[in-house]
């Protein structure tokens, strides 16, 4: 699996089978990004939670390449009424996509956007057979973590 990082909590990843997924897609305003969000190639979309710095761009990437957005169902569930294409997911359940499969996991933080709640924060586990990615999303250290992995690669957020 390929990974590269975009600043903040944006991520990309290229699992072993071509699939792209970029992971909190915060590119304009993200002083970090090198990215184009016009330029963004992705088959999912994957938002740990609703907060403007983690969803960013993703309405526009989602349109602009028919991707599919992973979320907690809230989120998805407002995503989906603004006519983009969604796959809602609960805290510890995970689901089998074509190119792999996709975990979410706690994370210790809030979650709203447009100041409404959108359910739990999460973290996600992606794996394919190659690699298994951790995206934290944004939350604090709990002893919990020692029960994830092993993993390849662990993202956290940074500022």
């Amino acid at each position: 699996m390929k990974f590269s990082w975009h600043g903040h909590a944006c991520v990309q990843l290229q699992t072993l089978d071509g699939t792209k997924i970029i992971i909190d897609p915060f590119i304009n305003g993200n002083p970090y990004s090198d990215l184009d969000v016009e330029s963004v190639v992705a088959d999912y979309i994957i938002l740990t939670h609703g907060h403007e710095d983690h969803v960013g761009d993703a309405l526009a990437i989602a349109r602009n390449n028919e991707a599919t957005i992973i979320a907690v169902v809230e989120l998805a569930d407002h995503l989906a009424s603004i006519d983009v294409k969604t796959h809602g997911m609960n805290i510890g359940g995970s689901f089998s996509f074509p190119f792999g499969t996709v975990k979410l996991t706690p994370a210790i933080h809030s979650s709203s956007y447009d100041g409404d709640y959108m359910g739990l924060a999460a973290g996600v586990i992606v794996n394919d057979t190659s690699a298994t990615i951790y995206h934290a999303g944004d939350t604090a250290l709990f002893t919990d973590m020692s029960l994830i992995g092993p993993v390849t690669i662990c993202a956290f957020t940074n500022w």
